[in-house]
């Protein structure tokens, strides 16, 4: 075809990347120096080639090599993509397997380190456990709050069983839980999960109005799964990313629910509220939320080249082998055929969910979770944290300390197993993270847990340091900014935080913009 400026370019898309189908397109329009990946390579008048039958193709220069089977294979590579220094690395392509950013080709790499992995967690990655070694249900249950919950249930049926309800995160579902849930499950045949798909993802229902994605709203869909689930006694609530400051919030509002909360790198509300507003390192960790509020979802190919990028997160890691990955795929495309993907819903929970008082900026204030009541944020029940250091997306330590300031009443104590070089991503998949919970669940302290040495406040007491002078005048203190300290200037002996998880949330940006021909301001 031609682009906008009547140049000729030869171009082929990928139609269906991640499972290896490829077709060629019939006719598209390239803008000028439009650089495209995923769905479409094509750019101005650059010949696009598919790598032969051993994976995907980008946007670059010409590579020839051989794959581990000694066949030899044509390749695309993009080196740098988000600043569009495009060039060719050296590859070793894996038949059947395909890949993209960093390489555009190739199996697994012996240490998943090409997205933000740890190079020596290896021998702690979960293994499969196949469904048969224990009980599964899928259910379906409609909720008071409006929408039918899916969820999937491994392990015993028993009333009395030690009950988990797992929740995660952006951009998941269910399905991240499986390793996590089987080991447990296989190991323990006391213990049974809940794994629901979380209000807009995979099949649970998808409401397409953006105040439908209120944490409060999916708050209350976990409290009301959880009245349904339970047996006799509380179950523990163990949450990831998202589920953290939904989880916690829920815990917090029905604490008779639940026996105690385990997070795995799933941040407090209240706790992240504060450092969004108060902390350097946490702000520039996640500034990506800027740019989440301004993605054009209505762009054209938005759902392939959204799936396309957030899969790349994955790739490379030791646990997302060819199933988990098509397992992956099919959850965040779920819905798109009804105008609300998993993909697009998930943005709608940043886009409702934080809310800052100047646009593109933390320095002014922000709100985590509008018009929640900052009392519904603190917890009396025990509480433990098995969270990997280098997540790149917290400020990591500020998150953990920071759990002491909502703790309430004697039995709210906190408990912390820091795991080195473990990041966002594997840490649901890690053995040590299942024999902690398989610890605490027995009533012991697992292998290398610190006690935080939280004080909890008397019953009925101010909450929230960030909210204590309101909370005196105020009938229904919310989560707000502090007015009376300004944030603290960055400590110049930190590093600053690592470009994994967040350079591929903002490579998802991209993706999924560049298609409309719009430029995304960023305050990076």
């Amino acid at each position: 075809g031609k682009d906008e400026e009547g140049e000729p370019f030869t171009c082929q898309v990928l139609v269906n990347y991640v499972n290896g189908e490829f077709g060629a397109s019939s006719e598209m329009t390239c803008g000028e120096a439009m650089r495209g990946y995923g769905a479409v390579c094509c750019v101005e008048d650059r010949e696009c080639d598919l790598c032969a039958g051993t994976g995907g193709s980008l946007v670059g220069d010409d590579m020839t090599g051989a794959n581990e089977q000694g066949e030899s294979f044509k390749c695309i590579d993009v080196q740098k993509y988000m600043n569009g220094d495009y060039g060719p690395v050296e590859l070793t392509c894996k038949d059947g397997r395909d890949q993209y950013g960093p390489s555009c080709c190739g199996g697994p790499p012996s240490a998943p380190t090409a997205h933000g992995g740890a190079t020596d967690t290896g021998d702690y990655v979960l293994r499969h456990r196949e469904n048969g070694e224990f009980d599964v249900r899928s259910e379906r249950v409609e909720l008071d709050s409006g929408i039918t919950m899916h969820y999937t249930r491994y392990g015993s049926n028993s009333e009395s069983a030690n009950l988990i309800v797992m929740l995660h995160g952006f951009p998941e579902g269910w399905y991240i839980w499986h390793d996590l849930a089987a080991e447990l499950v296989g190991s323990d045949d006391t213990i049974a999960v809940i794994m629901p798909d979380l209000r807009g993802y995979n099949t649970t229902d998808h409401p397409k109005e953006l105040a439908d994605y209120s944490a409060d709203l999916i708050a209350l869909d976990v409290e009301l799964l959880v009245e349904k689930v339970k047996g006799s006694d509380p179950v523990h609530l163990l949450v990831h990313d998202w589920g953290g400051p939904v989880g916690w919030l829920a815990a917090g509002r029905k604490p008779e629910m639940f026996a105690s909360v385990i997070s795995l790198n799933g941040p407090h509300g209240g706790v992240f509220n504060d450092l969004l507003n108060n902390d350097a390192l946490q702000q520039a960790a996640s500034n990506y939320m800027f740019m989440f509020s301004q993605v054009d979802t209505t762009a054209p190919m938005f759902e392939a080249n959204g799936a396309a990028e957030i899969l790349g997160w994955y790739t490379g890691r030791l646990w997302f082998d060819e199933p988990t990955r098509d397992g992956f795929r099919a959850g965040l495309l779920a819905g798109s055929d009804e105008g609300m993907s998993s993909i697009r819903a998930g943005l709608m929970w940043y886009q409702q969910n934080v809310v800052t008082v100047s646009p593109g900026t933390f320095k002014d204030g922000v709100e985590l979770m509008s018009g929640v009541d900052v009392n519904d944020l603190t917890f009396t029940m025990p509480a433990l944290a098995v969270w990997g250091m280098a997540d790149d997306a917290f400020n990591n330590e500020a998150n953990l300390q920071g759990l002491c300031n909502y703790a309430k009443g004697e039995e709210a104590f906190v408990e912390v197993v820091r795991l080195e070089g473990v990041d966002h991503f594997d840490i649901t998949h890690d053995l040590r993270v299942a024999q902690a919970i398989i610890a605490w669940i027995g009533g012991s302290s697992p292998e290398g847990a610190e006690d935080l040495g939280c004080i909890g406040m008397p019953t009925g007491s101010p909450t929230s340091p960030t909210n204590a002078a309101e909370t005196s005048e105020a009938t229904t203190p919310t989560l707000a900014p502090s007015v009376d300290s300004p944030p603290p200037a960055a400590d110049s002996s930190k590093a600053a935080p690592e470009r994994g998880v967040c350079a591929g949330l903002m490579a998802l940006v991209l993706a999924v913009s560049v298609w409309s021909a719009r430029v995304i301001p960023m305050n990076l």
